[in-house]
């Protein structure tokens, strides 16, 4: 299983589709984007950018209230280092 399926796969079963998924030409990166969306109905979007020799896996995070920050962070740090 390559390291992008795993994540994929990780996130899905945490409740964060991968929306999108996508190679990008020019860096040989893929670019996964994820999101769900709160009780309250606040989005929670995700970009992972894994390079092309899958060593590096870059995590860009968008919340719309600074109280699910601290809260988010941890879930993502659970999911992505949860890999087996």
């Amino acid at each position: 299983m390559q390291l992008s399926d795993a994540l994929v796969t990780g996130m899905e079963q945490n409740n964060i589709p991968c929306l999108v998924q996508r190679m990008n030409a020019s860096t040989g990166q893929n670019c996964l984007y994820c999101g769900a969306m709160t009780v309250n109905k606040f989005p929670l979007l995700v970009e992972l950018r894994i390079n092309a020799d899958a060593s590096v896996v870059n995590v860009l995070y968008r919340v719309p209230v600074q109280p699910i920050k601290p809260m988010f962070e941890d879930a993502l740090k659970f999911i992505l280092k949860r890999q087996e």
